[in-house]
């Protein structure tokens, strides 16, 4: 009965077999302590990247914001530019239909165009 009692108890393991099995779990848990490490960094990679993409997202913001700028005081230079001219154009009309001579409208406009440069140009109209 020895022989079939020991067919059913469970092997011992051995001090080699538990040092294996020590050492394979060591291993097993150095595995994922690595991967861990791994997906930190990929986080990590992943957060520097967003946060990359975000800073140049705002500086083509502030450069568009500043074209914007630059485009609306353009926009306001030619509208009083276009005013001053056409504000020109209609006393030129006005001396011309009072029937006053090409040599007095010169006159007017050069006397005009005078005062217009000595005037700073934030005072022009």
């Amino acid at each position: 009965m020895s022989v079939s009692s020991s067919l059913h108890e469970p092997a011992r393991p051995t001090v080699d077999t538990q040092a294996q099995l020590l050492e394979s779990q060591r291993l097993a848990l150095k595995k994922q302590e690595v991967e861990l490490k791994q997906l930190g960094m990929q986080a990590q990679q992943v957060e520097n990247q967003q946060k990359l993409e975000m800073k140049q997202l705002e500086l083509r913001a502030r450069q568009h914001d500043e074209k914007q700028q630059k485009l609306e005081v353009k926009m306001m230079e030619l509208r009083a530019n276009h005013e001053i001219k056409q504000q020109k154009l209609e006393a030129l009309t006005r001396l011309v239909e009072s029937g006053k001579t090409p040599a007095e409208v010169r006159g007017y406009f050069a006397l005009i165009d005078s005062g217009d440069k000595s005037m700073p140009r934030s005072h022009q109209a």
